[in-house]
């Protein structure tokens, strides 16, 4: 008889969990993604993570450290979205909720993106 292997672990290993989907972009995509996930969810906190004053578009542009760099931090409860003029990410606060959970986070975010 073989046993069954346990879907969920006791004391998970996993700290912080992220997804990134990094594009192209001719559109300030932070500015218009940012508005579609505020209205989404409910008016979430959100952090500025660069400050358009202190590293110019035009310097994130020409940087490739700096063009996939997420401008802004969206939290909700269970998750966090990071949205920039090229990337978006989502990561999952602890305890992770699981691959199920997660994904579906994921999937759900990047068909609203």
């Amino acid at each position: 008889m073989q046993k069954q292997l346990p879907s969920k672990l006791n004391k998970p290993p996993i700290i912080e969990a992220l997804f990134e989907m990094r594009f192209q972009s001719d559109v300030p995509t932070s500015n218009i993604l940012s508005g579609i996930f505020f209205t989404k969810l409910g008016k979430p906190v959100v952090d500025r993570l660069l400050q358009p004053g202190i590293v110019l578009p035009q310097m994130r542009e020409h940087n490739p450290m700096l063009s996939y760099a997420p401008l802004l931090r969206i939290i909700t409860e269970n998750f966090s979205l990071y949205i920039g003029d090229k990337v978006f990410l989502v990561s999952c606060s602890l305890p992770y909720p699981g691959w199920t959970s997660f994904k579906n986070i994921i999937l759900e975010s990047v068909k609203t993106v």
